[in-house]
């Protein structure tokens, strides 16, 4: 399944973990392109910038299957757009790991992929 992380990245070790979890059980992860951390302060982007990060973020909402929200006991502005258009749009949406929620849970809640038939089916696709 291929998964959108949505949330405050001010939880961006639990967004490494999310992305680490969710890839490990074969999922396609979609997150972000650039952590705060990287660039040295929360706020590093023009308000043009911020608006375009959004706006791309929530075109990965929706080329995904499903979101998952990776801090679920906090919801700023934007993450609140990105449940209600993740909504709109049919998507499941799913709450991440907090608390005795493990990603254990969080991976037990999403249809493991099937790409043995996947690839089964692009090989005989190529014969």
């Amino acid at each position: 399944m291929i998964v959108t992380l949505i949330g405050s990245l001010q939880f961006e070790d639990e967004w490494h973990e999310a992305s680490k979890h969710l890839t490990l059980a074969g999922h396609i992860v979609i997150s972000v392109a650039v952590f705060p951390s990287t660039q040295g302060e929360k706020n590093w982007y023009t308000s043009a910038q911020k608006t375009t990060l959004d706006l791309v973020h929530l075109r990965k909402v929706a080329m995904a299957d499903a979101v998952v929200l990776v801090h679920p006991d906090y919801i700023g502005q934007s993450t609140a757009r990105e449940i209600l258009y993740a909504d709109q749009l049919g998507k499941q949406i799913l709450r991440g790991a907090h608390g005795p929620r493990t990603w254990g849970h969080v991976v037990a809640d999403i249809p493991k992929p099937k790409w043995d038939q996947l690839l089964v089916s692009e090989a005989a696709a190529k014969l």
